[in-house]
């Protein structure tokens, strides 16, 4: 992923977004990532998907590793009323195609 980041820097400054949040991989993971990302002289924008509650912590890394980013948060769950809600009912797919 950090190749593909410093390859779109080449080519445009619009924010660079990362699908699925990236701790799903797990803490090494991240720390991993977070320390790839210091390492680049980054210009654009990174904007991260949450899936849940991020502790302050893992803030702390963000501020770390780049000058800027953005945070979206992407509800999941379990709950199919919830998850209808949001639009990500698997009834409301069904129905939607």
């Amino acid at each position: 992923m950090l190749e593909d980041i410093v390859l779109i820097q080449r080519f445009t400054r619009a924010p660079i977004f990362l699908l699925n949040d990236i701790r799903q991989g797990g803490k090494e993971y991240v720390d991993e990532f977070l320390t790839g990302l210091e390492k680049i002289d980054l210009k654009n924008e990174i904007v991260f998907e949450l899936f849940n509650y991020a502790d302050e912590e893992f803030f702390k890394r963000l501020n770390k590793a780049m000058p800027k980013y953005s945070i979206e948060l992407t509800l999941e769950s379990a709950d199919e009323d919830i998850r209808k809600y949001n639009g990500k009912s698997a009834m409301h797919k069904c129905q939607s195609n």
